[in-house]
């Protein structure tokens, strides 16, 4: 299973259960261009919102700047467009990988009410 930046936002909005414009609304960047980074259609943004979805989303800031392609310190190389994350995934089954799905959306929200 391979993930560029923008599917991995997608999934990061869907698991939060944010729209685009909740998301506008926490970071103050237009749904339009979250559209886009979505999309793929912008595949490196700022750090600057790389830093505001991270904090929105309570994702690591550095897998985000990973995936934008810029060099992040203490990691060897950056990971190109397309990692693959999850070795073994595509051995699952599709109910397999839900449990796993909502085991991820159960963490981040509760990482998120931890934070306040």
């Amino acid at each position: 299973m391979t993930v560029t930046l923008g599917a991995y936002l997608k999934s990061l909005r869907e698991i939060a259960g944010f729209s685009l414009r909740v998301v506008e609304g926490m970071t103050d960047i237009s749904n339009g261009y979250l559209s886009l980074l979505e999309h793929d259609r912008i595949k490196s943004p700022s750090p600057n919102v790389l830093a505001a979805l991270a904090k929105c989303y309570g994702a690591d800031y550095g897998a985000l700047m990973q995936l934008a392609g810029y060099p992040v310190p203490g990691s060897p190389r950056p990971l190109p467009q397309g990692t693959t994350f999850f070795h073994g995934v595509e051995q699952l089954t599709s109910a397999e990988r839900e449990e796993i799905q909502e085991i991820i959306a159960l963490k981040l929200r509760l990482r998120r009410e931890s934070l306040g």
